[in-house]
């Protein structure tokens, strides 16, 4: 073998090696998509912070295009290059072949892919992964050594495009049946990243069928915004974040579940913001807008319009400026001025407190954290299989939450019993702060 054709083959074999790594990190990233949606305890080697977290970037609505997670086209992409790389690298001769083309063709859309990819992590989801940003440096490398290596092949980059344009028509049948694999292959894998409760085997006495958010009771009493149920088999409420993708996911598989029984489930809303402004167990800048957010949200109920406020919140309520808050919510059909005076007045910000001090009348240490018919559920969640249980048990008086808002208090017409007051928890003085779970 010549020196000529001994270096081309490194080019070759550098490539399969970039690819093989690039093969594990998607295989990785599939990995975490697959346990941040299935697991909700699960916590990545790459869950460093908010700039920094995989399971931010899992949990976006990027991660899932044309019925397949983003990690999973990349593991496609990297396989397709590996065969290339291989069949290069045991190639004999010069000069040109459909090879090339391939080559040039798969390094530049997933050059082009990380390029995008790293643009959208850092200005729509405001969070980096270091695995995907890992991806995306290897994409880059092989983009740029598909050059020397078709230059040692002395084949320029038209010459190998034009043998791969020319291959194309005649082994149409290759593609076609690499077309049908594929399509069978999006339409099989499994849509873990749905809401768990579809499918679920679910009692019909109380759940009767699908309901529109717009068609559901919903009100506020003196335990605050509540949706679903006017006579409920069974209560839940949920202490969130907006900033928390967590909340977000836990809240619309809810949702869900609402439309799937309207009137055997009544879910509350509390806010508990993760914002060291107005949460005095947050000792750092964690959810920096998360306070904000949460007034906007109590304001919006002040206008009878607290549920579209509230998934419009979840939804683009992070990617928002404070400054463009306002301008965006008025579009809900909210009146701009209430809105802005009352999220910069004190009653606003007294509502948000009574909610955080009622969830730390629970222990509560993170977001979200749930309370089903009086029961806590402190892992983030309340189990499947727990809800269902709930569901088909005989309807009793559910246990109503801790009133947010003291209720008025009427006058009795003759004096109650006199009954000794239990004593309100004493306050340390200096309180714990537990860093915010999630």
């Amino acid at each position: 073998m010549s020196k000529e054709a001994s270096n081309n083959r490194t080019y070759w074999l550098v490539i399969v090696v970039l690819t093989v790594i690039g093969i594990g990190l998607a295989g990785y990233l599939t990995y975490v998509h697959v346990n941040v949606y299935t697991n909700p305890a699960f916590k990545s080697s790459c869950n460093i912070n908010q700039s920094f977290n995989c399971e931010t970037v899992a949990l976006s609505s990027y991660a899932i295009i044309a019925g397949l997670p983003t990690s999973v086209w990349g593991l496609i992409g990297y396989l397709l290059l590996l065969v290339v790389g291989l069949l290069g690298w045991n190639r004999k001769g010069t000069g040109s072949s459909p090879l090339h083309g391939m080559l040039a063709v798969l390094t530049f859309c997933c050059m082009v892919a990380g390029v995008f990819f790293a643009y959208i992590s850092y200005t729509q989801i405001n969070s980096l992964c270091i695995y995907c940003m890992g991806t995306y440096f290897i994409n880059i490398l092989l983009f740029l050594l598909m050059f020397p290596a078709l230059s040692k092949d002395g084949v320029s980059l038209g010459d190998g495009f034009a043998s791969f344009t020319s291959w194309l028509p005649r082994n149409l049948v290759y593609l076609i049946v690499l077309g049908i694999i594929l399509f069978v292959g999006i339409q099989s894998y499994p849509k873990y990243w749905q809401a768990k409760w579809k499918g679920a085997s679910l009692p019909i006495k109380v759940c009767g069928g699908m309901r529109q958010d717009s068609a559901m009771g919903h009100g506020e009493d003196a335990n605050g915004h509540w949706i679903g149920a006017k006579n409920p088999h069974i209560t839940i409420v949920e202490f969130a974040d907006y900033e928390c993708p967590y909340c977000k996911r836990a809240h619309f598989d809810l949702r869900l579940l609402l439309r799937k029984c309207p009137d055997g489930i009544r879910l509350y809303h509390r806010h508990y913001p993760l914002d060291h402004k107005c949460n005095p167990r947050i000792n750092r800048p964690f959810h920096k807008k998360a306070c904000v957010l949460a007034r906007a949200a109590h304001c919006a109920g002040l206008q009878g319009k607290f549920w579209d406020a509230n998934d419009f919140l979840y939804t683009k309520g992070k990617k928002l400026a404070k400054k463009d808050l306002v301008a965006n919510m008025v579009k809900l059909g909210l009146n701009g001025d209430k809105l802005h005076a009352c999220i910069s007045g004190k009653p606003a910000r007294a509502a948000i407190d009574n909610d955080m001090a009622a969830g730390r009348g629970h222990k509560m240490q993170g977001t979200p954290f749930f309370v089903m018919n009086g029961v806590a559920f402190r892992k983030g969640y309340i189990p499947k299989e727990d809800i269902i249980k709930a569901l088909n048990t005989p309807k009793v008086v559910a246990e109503r939450p801790a009133p947010a808002r003291r209720p008025k208090v009427q006058k009795a017409s003759t004096p109650a019993p006199r009954r000794r007051a239990k004593a309100a928890p004493a306050t340390p003085r200096t309180p714990a702060r537990p860093a915010p779970r999630r």
